[in-house]
């Protein structure tokens, strides 16, 4: 799918990247700068109010995009230092702001408007921070009064107010009153602190809809946007530094190996962990498999080693025991694996993929109800390895698991330096994660039926060959998609097969020129050849809608028989081999009757007809990306006609799970996890701002497994965490360090509290120290400074948080460390690597989820991160720790030395 043209696609799309503002207007206490697209950002006393503005101007129903400004970057111009415009015009329509800032307010007004003649529609965001909302009393026109809630609301009753054109909030920094005048009856305020989209989840942030009238076209409306501000003065803020009261403790076990008692991934179906002895592993491991053994149980039994001896310093052996002898085969045996003839367990009967896993205190024994079920079960005990003072330990269970969706997969695409990341993944990602199915976009591969291959996008063919090998040996199956008719744009790269080129549709072939097909056929044989498929994806998306629309001007073929005349060509080709074919469903789906979204049929008769047409051999790939449906009815009405349904979804956390429970309960063939992260995929595009289109392969892992029968919140872990903890793959550290813990307090008199170990290392769990922010009452420390006594350490251990979230990037404090000879180390404390505010559940690359807890504002997680000492043998005189007086304050919990 290269476009889409639903509102929750729309809505979804990833932030900009951090750049120099284009605009800034600044005076005493306001500052406003504008970026690209819905970068525009307004701060109070270095405190934001609103951090993106944004404006889509559509056909009705989210049919058709004439702005999307997310997307547009702005011509900006600055008027004076406190009033500037941004301008944003397409072919079909316009978005002109023009901002000023007063002494005590803040005004935007937006003029927009569609310079074509077709129904448009309006939709006008602003993103509000709900740190500083939260808890406000307010008053509203129509006599209404209430508060924010101080804790996010349930997302199915999420609205504050709703249809008022002016409200002033008691915020923590005083009075702001909104006012929206001009072509709209007023603005909505919904709380998306709970929101589990990524463009929710960024920011705490409360969200103002302004309601926009209807509106001719072509033709323009004006809207003001109007913030105020009592009292104009600066708040005074303490600029006081302390120096708190230390006590620093020796002690041999400052650090001890440690990993995280995380839950199994995928869930299993029954599990239970009894109190009993683990299974302690020897030196040397022992690990059994049947004499003759399968494929798969020789791939489990040899990443089962890879993992003790890579991550856990463990040495172990495999050996071949006759089976046929139960007992025997058990004896002298550490870890046993074994397939169908040793296992009679009843619970797996008419499970395929299914497993049990047992420990016994001397030994874990993984059965299978089949081949591939023994290979889940070694994917499940990698998880249940532990390790502790005493050594490496296999944590007690008693398992019975097997999959509900059939097909469990991901959709991605190759590129010039793709091996890495796909090797990564597979060995990393699907395979561990149970996942058994790979649609690889392999159009701009080298075939040798082109001639002059995209540099970027194109890959070699010996690549992909090596792709596919990698994912056959972890038993997961290869399917290539070649875009055909409609998106065949490969075909033309760098100028080629102009010849083939359809008159006034230049992204596809010819559908009446023999020679199309020549070349298509040719270039699908070489990824046969490859792949050695039993699927086939020949594409067959979005051909009626943006500048590919068919039929173009001057063909005869209606918009179905063109469709229809391609996808049953396409699918006899690949039956006379053997092959099943598999398409995109959007063309078979008509918005709003079929679907909530991708339904691309121009008329509801055109996708009845296209249904009808169709050959119903072929798999349909139902895409669907919206966050908020849950019946998907387009499967049944797709079932209902004998086709195969695999669904297909994006990175919206609600998708996943409410397709997952969808094809769970129509019980469709499976689902694949869509990836539209850019053509190229490599190692650094997982490392940047489309991170989280690869975190949601870890979710759809775990909803496919179970049919999306588990929220969030009651598997207990976070995406983005347990992503990096896999994508990272570091050995377990199994050394115990000396160090020191330091107690602290800023009073004399205070109790001292018990050091206690969390996630392995021992911290005297101090009273915390808020720093202060811009959002704290005036009072708290600007600084504090915890002399150290001339310790030496390699390492330091802090627990901290702050008081909410922020930017990700802000700097919210600075660390300075002082040495016995006078230097001194600078280090800026940056929200996201080395700090999170509790309430926030994304994971840091930097930082270790010491506990996570339930509070009555939702979950909150402690976390620890470790400074590098860089002079390791140079004595610490003290730290100071100077707060950025950001809206996210600093708490200092605990702080340990470690040698």
């Amino acid at each position: 799918m290269r476009t889409t043209l639903c509102a929750a696609v729309l809505l979804l799309a990833a932030p900009a990247l951090a750049q120099k503002p284009m605009l800034e207007l600044k005076n005493k206490d306001l500052r406003f700068t504008a970026g690209k697209g819905s970068d525009m950002r307004l701060e109070l006393r270095g405190v934001p109010v609103f951090r993106e503005q944004s404006l889509f101007i559509i056909k009705p129903g989210w049919t058709g995009v004439y702005l999307y400004q997310d997307d547009e970057p702005p011509v900006c111009a600055t008027i004076s230092p406190t009033e500037g415009t941004a301008n944003f015009d397409t072919e079909k329509a316009f978005a002109h702001y023009r901002f000023t800032l007063a002494d005590n307010s803040f005004t935007m007004r937006l003029t927009y408007g569609s310079k074509t003649a077709p129904p448009t529609e309006a939709q006008v965001h602003t993103y509000l921070n709900a740190n500083l909302f939260s808890g406000a009393a307010y008053t509203a026109n129509k006599g209404r009064k209430g508060s924010v809630p101080a804790a996010a609301m349930d997302m199915n009753r999420n609205n504050i107010l709703d249809d008022v054109t002016g409200a002033t909030f008691n915020t923590k920094l005083g009075p702001v009153e909104i006012v929206v005048e001009g072509d709209t009856t007023g603005f909505s305020l919904d709380d998306y602190r709970a929101g589990e989209a990524e463009w929710a989840r960024k920011n705490p942030m409360i969200w103002l809809g302004a309601n926009v009238k209807d509106f001719p076209s072509p033709g323009e409306k004006t809207m003001t946007l109007t913030f105020r501000f009592r009292p104009p003065a600066s708040a005074s803020v303490s600029a006081k530094a302390i120096t708190a009261l230390t006590a620093v403790v020796p002690t041999k076990t400052a650090r001890v190996p440690w990993v995280s008692d995380a839950p199994i991934i995928p869930r299993p179906k029954q599990a239970a962990y009894p109190a009993q002895a683990p299974v302690r592993l020897p030196a040397v491991v022992s690990i059994a498999i049947p004499a003759g053994a399968s494929a798969e149980e020789r791939q489990a039994a040899a990443e089962i080693q890879t993992d003790l001896n890579e991550l856990w310093g463990v040495a172990s052996k495999v050996s071949e025991r006759d089976a046929k002898d139960w007992k025997g085969f058990l004896n002298d045996a550490d870890i046993v694996l074994a397939g169908p003839a040793a296992s009679a367990a009843a619970a797996l009967k008419d499970h395929a993929e299914g497993y049990s896993l047992k420990t016994d205190g001397r030994r874990a024994v993984i059965l299978g109800a089949d081949a591939r079920g023994v290979y889940n079960g070694a994917q499940t005990l990698k998880q249940l390895i532990r390790v502790d003072a005493k050594g490496v330990y296999v944590k007690p269970a008693n398992i019975v698991d097997w999959p509900t969706l059939g097909v469990r997969g991901v959709h991605w695409f190759g590129g010039r330096n793709s091996l890495p990341f796909h090797t990564k993944m597979i060995e990393r990602i699907l395979a561990p994660y149970k996942m058994n199915t790979m649609l690889y976009e392999v159009d701009f591969a080298d075939f040798s039926a082109l001639k002059n291959h995209d540099a970027t996008r194109g890959m070699s063919l010996a690549d992909v060959r090596k792709t596919v090998d990698l994912a056959r040996s972890r038993f997961i199956e290869p399917i290539p998609e070649i875009e055909s008719f409609g998106n065949s744009d490969w075909l033309f790269a760098n100028d080629q097969n102009k010849d083939i080129q359809w008159a006034g549709r230049e992204r596809s072939y010819d559908p009446h020129n023999p020679k199309s097909f020549e070349t298509l056929f040719a270039c699908y044989q070489e990824a046969i050849d490859i792949f050695q498929p039993k699927y086939f994806h020949i594409g067959h998306d979005e051909m009626t809608v943006g500048d590919k629309a068919i039929p173009p001007p001057g063909e005869k073929m209606s918009a179905v028989d063109l469709i229809t005349e391609s996808a049953t060509r396409l699918n006899n080709w690949l039956k006379a081999k053997n092959l099943v074919t598999m398409m995109w469903g959007d063309t078979l789906l008509h918005f709003p009757d079929d679907c909530s979204d991708a339904g691309t049929a121009k008329r509801w008769d055109d996708a009845k007809a296209q249904r009808k047409a169709i050959p119903k051999d072929i798999i349909i790939a139902d895409w669907h990306y919206d966050g908020d449906d849950k019946s998907f009815h387009s499967v049944p009405i797709l079932q209902d006609l004998g086709f195969k349904v695999i669904g297909c979804t994006w990175f919206d956390r609600n998708n996943i799970r409410n397709f997952a429970a969808a094809l769970a309960r129509d019980k469709a063939l499976g689902m694949i996890q869509t990836t539209w992260a850019g053509w190229v995929m490599d190692e650094d595009i997982v490392k940047g701002s489309l991170g989280y289109q690869f975190v949601a392969y870890v979710l759809a892992a775990e909803h496919e497994w179970n049919g999306g029968k588990y929220s969030l919140e009651e598997l207990g872990w976070e995406p983005e965490e347990v992503f990096t903890r896999a994508w990272e793959r570091k050995p377990v550290d199994r050394s115990i360090r000396p160090g020191f813990t330091v107690g602290f307090q800023t009073a004399p008199g205070a109790s001292k509290p018990a050091a206690k170990s969390l996630a392995g290392i021992a911290f005297n769990a101090s009273s915390p120290i808020i720093l202060a922010g811009g959002l704290e009452k005036a009072g708290a420390p600007v600084s504090v400074t915890l002399p150290i006594g001339n310790r030496t350490a390699k390492e330091l251990q802090f627990l901290w948080s702050t008081t909410v979230p922020t930017d990700m990037g802000t700097a919210v404090a600075n660390l300075t460390v002082k040495y016995k000879d006078g230097q001194t180390v600078d280090v800026p404390v940056l929200y996201g690597a080395a700090i999170f505010a509790a309430s926030d559940q994304r994971a840091g690359k930097e930082t270790v989820t010491v506990s996570r807890t339930k509070t009555k504002a939702g979950p909150a997680s402690t976390r620890r991160w470790a400074w590098a000492n860089p002079r390791p043998e140079a004595p610490i005189a003290s730290l100071t720790l100077t707060s950025a007086r950001t809206e996210a304050a600093p708490v200092l919990q605990g702080l340990t030395g470690v040698n």
